[in-house]
């Protein structure tokens, strides 16, 4: 069985080979663009790789919130799930550009004091080495999930605490993922919902896109009692997750705009003009009312139509949430958007959707069939 399975991964990178060197084409002609602004290139490329972090942390913390309280939605996404927590060493590979233009993408390399995080916490040094810690504790962690395909149905007590553990590892680390990729980007701005705010945009991406998979994975099934059960819960999950994101958004913007201090409109000035105040617009119009208004009615929830088109807006909608939490501020409002943003996030999408499909063979290769919904 290894022979023919060796044979499929050659003959799947041969057949994936034209699809990895146009990923790289089209993020070297990025990097081209962006050679005169580097600063910005590397804004535009952090966007891309917040959203591709999103998918397997949040993988991982679905695949523990169900391991806590069970039920057939999450034995539904689990092979999605564990095909995204697959994705985390390429997600590593590819924060490789940020650590080595860290000292061109932060203001407070080259300057002398903080007004909000002392300098031995926002140094080159530490900062290389937070990463590097979170990286390395986020692959055990995966590679110990990996584990629960085989531990059926009914999981022990010990992995359940094991379970709550990995939460809690992921809430600090996306904490401080928050914090040094998005926050110190504004070194006068601070806010104590930035990390809970961050880890909800995770759990929403990956529980949309495992689930706009899993239905077109399989458009005809039959609409039976069970399976309409089913598609109400995930229907409500992903609701859960969109009221819970609007909640967090707007609790941080009401308590910034009740303490009008300096150090929180610094952050939230730039993204309230033109053309960034488009955005939260967007977002409340296309990421709120329009999923409340589809996914509220049990009949919405009951249509894999609805619920496909509702899991691909909102995935829409939270990449542009990341373009609102990093780019706004940072940029010159004549320039909003460059080119060079554009084939970065192309790149990158495309190298992500290959490393998807490959480690979605190779699980499949390697484990038995997990039970349908």
């Amino acid at each position: 069985m290894s022979r023919a399975v060796m044979r499929i991964d050659r003959h799947e990178l041969r057949a994936s080979a034209p699809a990895w060197l146009a990923g790289v084409v089209l993020l070297a002609i990025g990097a081209l663009l962006g050679r005169d602004a580097a600063r910005q290139a590397l804004q535009g490329y952090l966007v891309a790789w917040l959203f591709c972090l999103a998918l397997p942390l949040g993988c991982m913390a679905w695949l523990a919130i169900h391991r806590l309280t069970g039920g057939r939605w999450g034995r539904a996404l689990h092979p999605y799930w564990q095909i995204g927590i697959g994705l985390l060493p390429w997600v590593a590979v590819l924060a490789l550009p940020l650590a080595l233009g860290a000292p061109l993408l932060f203001p407070w390399v080259h300057a002398s004091t903080t007004t909000t995080v002392p300098r031995w916490y926002l140094n080159l040094p530490f900062l290389y080495l937070r990463l590097a810690g979170c990286m390395a504790l986020w692959q055990v962690l995966a590679w110990c999930q990996r584990r629960w395909r085989a531990d059926g149905l009914r999981p022990s007590l010990a992995s359940q605490g094991f379970a709550g553990v990995v939460l809690l590892a992921l809430l600090l680390t996306i904490s401080f993922t928050a914090v040094d990729w998005i926050m110190s980007l504004v070194p006068p701005w601070h806010s104590t919902a930035l990390g809970m705010l961050v880890m909800t945009c995770f759990l929403t991406i990956a529980l949309a896109l495992p689930l706009l998979t899993a239905i077109r994975a399989r458009p005809l099934q039959p609409a039976t009692l069970e399976v309409l059960q089913l598609r109400r819960d995930l229907g409500n999950l992903l609701l859960a997750c969109v009221l819970g994101w609007a909640y967090l958004a707007f609790m941080d913007y009401l308590t910034a705009w009740i303490a009008d201090l300096p150090a929180e409109t610094v952050w939230y000035l730039p993204r309230l003009q033109w053309p960034w105040c488009v955005l939260p617009v967007a977002l409340l119009v296309l990421h709120l009312g329009v999923p409340l208004a589809a996914l509220l009615p049990r009949r919405g929830k009951q249509s894999p139509r609805v619920l496909a088109a509702m899991a691909a807006l909102v995935l829409a909608m939270q990449f542009a949430n990341l373009v609102w939490l990093v780019l706004p501020g940072l940029r010159l409002s004549a320039r909003p958007l460059l080119w060079s943003d554009a084939f970065a996030w192309g790149g990158v999408a495309l190298l992500m959707a290959v490393a998807w499909r490959q480690v979605r063979r190779r699980l499949a290769s390697e484990q038995p069939e997990e039970p349908r919904a």
